[in-house]
């Protein structure tokens, strides 16, 4: 109990956009988790009927257009697989419009607040290190930690780990239509499933 309302709350918490990167990826790692502890069939009842698991599930779905929309749909996809999961599936409000809605492409995307300027010390704005917001799943805005400085003024130099994050941040948002693909493609097998349960279908 304590590991699924753990990893559930890491899931469901909103993302502050100081943290935005960390945030994100506490959220991509716990889904991943949530959704290896659905593949053992014995284990999908017990953990669609915790409390919070499903409702946290549509909040990713509504969220989040990347990996973790992706991983929230696959979970859900093998919940459906079971049976015993697919009526509970079906009386879940929005659960199976939500589902539709990333089938037909039709999710709309979260409105993300533009970043604030960062201010210095006197007051003065100063530009954010990424000089602009890229909004995805893995979007970065801390501050560069590598600095270097000249007597005519400091220069900004990336630090090692800041260009590997950037780095992987430039190859996800590359990948963002074929998230977009994967979702579909976990949402339909979702509804696949759930087709395949006569009460569920008269939901449907």
């Amino acid at each position: 109990d304590g590991f699924l309302s753990s990893m559930i709350f890491a899931v469901a918490e909103d993302v502050s956009s100081s943290e935005k990167a960390l945030a994100l990826d506490a959220r991509t790692r716990a889904l991943t988790s949530l959704r290896n502890v659905c593949e053992p069939k014995e284990n999908r009842v017990r953990v669609f009927t915790y409390e919070g698991f499903p409702e946290c599930l549509m909040k990713v779905i509504r969220e989040d257009p990347g990996e973790a929309r992706v991983l929230a749909c696959g979970a859900l996809a093998l919940l459906a697989k079971t049976p015993s999961c697919r009526e509970g599936m079906a009386r879940t409000k929005g659960l199976i419009d939500i589902l539709a809605e990333v089938l037909s492409g039709e999710v709309p995307l979260p409105v993300v607040e533009p970043e604030e300027e960062k201010k210095d010390d006197d007051g003065e704005e100063s530009l954010s290190s990424e000089g602009s917001s890229v909004h995805n799943e893995d979007d970065d805005h801390s501050s560069h930690s590598g600095s270097s400085s000249s007597s005519e003024g400091s220069v900004l130099v990336d630090a090692p780990d800041d260009q590997a994050r950037a780095s992987i941040r430039k190859r996800k948002e590359g990948m963002h239509d074929e998230f977009l693909q994967r979702a579909r493609s976990n949402a339909c097998a979702a509804l696949l499933h759930l087709s395949k349960h006569c009460p569920v279908t008269v939901r449907i």
